[in-house]
């Protein structure tokens, strides 16, 4: 077990978890109008072309009212776009006749998981804003480390580069897609997120391949049935106290319960002295301990656990902690800039770091990390984002808070990983698999 798996256990942390199961909140009132279930295309890797993003099961976003200007606050939102904070939403992809003959129809969407109070047994019964969505085996993992799937970036300010009072057709960019040879292009527009055009300003976590539909039911009666099982908040703060210290401060959860919601807690599952030490492996720089360090905090996510379950409709019960040989992490950082003499070091949060545990030969965990390398390029620091998805008024923003893996669009493909494609309660419900690397053809 590394250090700060037994500094997380020494808090009592684990232990007050394990005691108590609190309710976490729901909140089918409001969903989307509307939701059409996504028929999947088959899942295969390569240098082709994305899958669309109306081909793809299982989306969810997180929303950040925030957008160019800091002076606004941050904020969630459901699907109507009311603010609701660390509301999940779930979002076909579809554009409707309505959209295609110039009305103001776009993609289904409708509300998905709620994390308020889940973190209650850890003394935080804050509302804050999601910052992050990830399953805990994420799909085509592997293949985007290794390059040989695309990659879905979204970056802060989805209105930079367009209207902000909306509709617009098509409207802004929502998120972007680089392939293998590094040719990059739209994924969706705002309109294919979410058909309320005015409630995106900026997609700020993003999770796919998850099951499908997004709910089970609809308005009063609708489940969220979705598989973003790992998710970060604003500032990783040290939930036991609300605010930074040393050891306690976390960078993800893991959230624990049935697909549905219902009795649900969630649990620490990233800690922040890892993502400091990612950040110390990647650029050579000792971070003191000081005030500094609180200001690295994890923007976008994608997960490999050892042992985060076999496909997206198990979603473990188990808990589950980053540390264990074999897991492995993607992840941006806030743009920071430490201005310690002794921890000089500034990223613009267009850095995506690969972080791993490995056997330290003597058969016990090694923190290892590197800077992603995709599309023929490496993604730290002197790697130019807005130049790279060809968006040149997003006025040098850089910063990217949302990340994903999507497979490739072929018609006759051998599917690369093992997937189960099962009727469930009367509806299509696909659960991709994710399975350990030895496992990967």
């Amino acid at each position: 077990m590394i250090p700060f798996q037994n500094a997380m256990k020494n808090t009592g942390m684990l232990a007050c978890l394990a005691l108590t199961m609190m309710m976490a909140k729901t909140t089918p009132a409001l969903a989307g109008d509307y939701y059409t279930t996504v028929t999947p295309a088959p899942i295969a890797t390569g240098a082709g072309d994305p899958v669309t993003v109306d081909l793809v099961p299982g989306k969810e976003y997180s929303h950040n009212s925030n957008t160019i200007s800091s002076t606004m606050s941050l904020s969630d939102s459901d699907a109507f776009g009311a603010s609701d904070p660390e509301q999940v939403i779930s979002f076909d992809g579809i554009l409707p006749a309505a959209y295609v003959a110039g009305g103001l129809a776009g993609s289904g969407s409708t509300d998905s998981f709620d994390y308020s109070m889940s973190r209650a047994p850890l003394n935080d019964t804050i509302d804050r804003q999601v910052d992050a969505l990830a399953n805990s085996r994420d799909a085509l993992f592997d293949q985007v480390v290794s390059n040989s799937t695309p990659l879905l970036i979204s970056v802060h300010g989805d209105f930079a580069n367009g209207s902000s009072t909306g509709p617009v057709i098509p409207g802004p960019p929502a998120i972007f897609y680089e392939k293998t040879d590094g040719t990059t292009g739209v994924w969706a527009y705002v309109e294919q997120v979410n058909h309320h055009f005015s409630a995106i300003t900026d997609v700020d976590g993003l999770e796919i391949y998850g099951p499908e539909p997004g709910t089970h039911g609809v308005g009063e009666s609708a489940i969220p049935a979705g598989d973003a099982n790992i998710y970060s908040v604003d500032r990783d703060p040290d939930p036991m106290t609300g605010i930074d210290t040393p050891m306690g401060k976390v960078s993800a959860y893991q959230f624990i319960g049935p697909p549905g919601g219902g009795a649900g807690m969630s649990s620490p599952y990233l800690m922040h002295s890892a993502v400091v030490k990612a950040v110390e492996l990647v650029t050579g720089v000792t971070i003191a301990e000081d005030a500094d360090r609180y200001e690295i905090e994890v923007d976008a996510l994608m997960v490999k656990d050892n042992n985060g379950g076999d496909n997206a409709a198990d979603i473990p019960s188990a808990m589950l902690m980053f540390g264990d040989i074999g897991d492995e992490i993607i992840f941006s950082t806030d743009p920071f800039s430490l201005s310690a003499a002794a921890s000089s070091l500034t990223f613009d949060g267009g850095e995506l770091i690969h972080l791993k545990v490995v056997d330290d030969g003597g058969g016990g965990p090694m923190l290892m990390a590197s800077y992603l390398s995709h599309g023929g390029h490496v993604w730290d620091t002197a790697h130019d984002v807005a130049l790279r998805i060809g968006e040149p008024m997003r006025l040098g923003i850089e910063d990217i808070d949302a990340i994903e893996a999507v497979g490739v669009m072929q018609a006759d493909v051998v599917i690369p990983e093992p997937s189960v494609y099962a009727l469930l309660a009367g509806m299509v419900t696909v659960s991709l698999v994710r399975r350990r690397m030895a496992e990967e053809v």
